[in-house]
């Protein structure tokens, strides 16, 4: 009876063998190897097992026990130690199994750590001139366990970002100290300026705001004026009708009256002269012409009286007066008037201050040009003076070409007063007449190329196709 029970309680034992060698070849790396969470399944299922196993093993050894006292005088103490030894046995296979179980469930479910996905990039610790961000990651993707080891590498780096330099905004200087006035009487005006250089503005910064010159009034007192006579009044009658007279004739001093501190005009206010000595007929004679009177215009042309008298001698008595015209005039002060131009760049003072000229340095066509001059109510120029112009539009903008008033067909030019300049003028360059300047429709040019003043110094116009864009320059039309 104790034997049969002893074969199965070895049976049993050998089923746990035989299990704990299946878990081992489960693990071996020629075997297709199930998940560990599969294995851990699988061994806890087995401790389930062994358990069960135990408990029904322990409860086989007690009933043998209980049949072997119940057997009367045989052989009791053989059979003692029979049992005990069984026991033994099976306590020593029972715990050699469960310590090698714990074993592989120590060795199955250690577990290396891994890296979770990188974070997103945080934001850059400076938004210019150059700042760092940063980015992380978690060793819990898994997390190590049972031993495993820890993840490798570094769990933040980190990167340079938005290296651009930062904007300066511009930054006005001190106002400079103010100019001359522009005039010394009769209000003028005077400037300052600053700069924006304190700091200048760069890498996108915004310039300055505000005006960069600044302008006041300055010497508003009027200007003096000094005092001009009138014309002479008309001869007043002579006091006496013959035997001797006298006669006056004046002149005021408000042509103009003298202001603002101004001289008074120089000279006698009232002149006399004799008339009627005789007291017989005597046929009149005239006296010498008078000094001419003030001119009625200081320039562009007037108009200037002398008188004489028929005093040389007067008639008397019955005499015949003197024939002919008491007074006579003449032109004066015929030279051109000064021209007013603009104290202002842009604007040229030609030919001696007979002409105001205005350039624009817009590449515009002749037509296009004309348009501009004409809503500025100004007109294409004809200058006076081409070839000082010329020297002076080179030292102030170099070698160019400007559209001037001249338009015409081949070699032939019209200005827009009526004359015209041909290929025979001598301020026109000769031998400039290639094909294509010499189309239908031409248009003149003045010419400022420093190499032509020096080897053409009179030549200083030449023919231009109307459709090629320059400079031009227009006239200030005088009053």
């Amino acid at each position: 009876m104790w034997l049969t029970s002893k074969r199965s309680l070895t049976s049993r034992a050998t089923l746990v063998v035989v299990l704990m060698v299946n878990i081992h070849l489960a693990t071996q790396d020629d075997v297709q190897q199930p998940s560990n969470l599969d294995i851990l399944q699988a061994i806890t299922n087995l401790q389930s097992k062994i358990t069960s196993l135990e408990t029904e093993i322990f409860s086989e050894i007690q009933d043998l026990r209980k049949k072997m006292y119940s057997m009367e005088n045989f052989c009791s103490e053989t059979l003692h130690y029979k049992t005990a030894l069984l026991e033994n046995s099976f306590s020593e296979l029972t715990n050699n199994s469960t310590q090698e179980i714990k074993t592989m469930i120590e060795i199955l479910a250690k577990r290396d750590g891994s890296w979770s996905t990188w974070s997103s990039w945080s934001t850059c610790t400076a938004t210019c001139g150059g700042g760092v961000k940063q980015r992380k990651r978690v060793c819990d993707a898994p997390a190590p366990a049972h031993g495993g080891s820890p993840c490798p590498g570094d769990a933040i780096v980190q990167d340079n970002c938005n290296p651009d330099p930062c904007p300066v905004h511009g930054g006005w200087s001190s106002w400079s100290s103010w100019g001359g006035c522009n005039a010394i009487c009769g209000g003028g005006v005077k400037q300052r300026k600053r700069v924006c250089d304190a700091p200048a503005p760069a890498h996108g910064g915004s310039p300055c705001t505000g005006e960069h010159t600044i302008q006041d009034n300055c010497n508003p007192d009027p200007c003096p004026v000094h005092g001009g006579w009138s014309s002479w009044s008309s001869w007043g009658g002579c006091s006496a009708t013959c035997g001797g007279g006298v006669k006056h004739r004046k002149r005021v001093c408000d042509a103009p009256a003298p202001a603002h501190g101004g001289l008074a005009s120089l000279g006698e206010e009232t002149l006399q002269d004799n008339c009627n000595p005789d007291p017989c007929p005597v046929h009149g004679g005239w006296s010498s012409w008078s000094s001419w009177e003030g001119c009625s215009a200081t320039c562009g042309g007037g108009r200037q009286m002398s008188s004489r008298t028929c005093d040389n001698p007067p008639a008397s008595n019955g005499g015949y007066q003197c024939a002919g015209d008491r007074t006579r005039e003449e032109n004066c002060n015929t030279q051109t008037c000064p021209i007013v131009c603009p104290e202002a760049d842009g604007f040229i003072l030609s030919a001696g201050g007979q002409q105001c000229l205005q350039v624009f340095m817009e590449q515009l066509s002749w037509e296009a040009a004309k348009a501009l001059c004409m809503n500025k109510n100004l007109v294409l120029a004809k200058p006076q003076d081409p070839v000082e112009l010329r020297k002076y539009l080179n030292g102030k903008y170099g070698d160019k070409w400007f559209h001037v008033g001249g338009r015409g067909t081949g070699s032939v030019f019209q200005w827009r007063d009526g004359t015209l300049l041909d290929s025979s003028s001598s301020m026109w360059r000769s031998g400039w007449s290639r094909s294509d300047y010499t189309s239908s429709d031409n248009c003149l040019a003045l010419v400022t190329y420093n190499s032509d003043i020096r080897d053409y110094p009179a030549t200083p116009y030449s023919s231009r196709p109307c459709s090629y864009t320059y400079p031009f320059i227009c006239e200030v039309l005088q009053e």
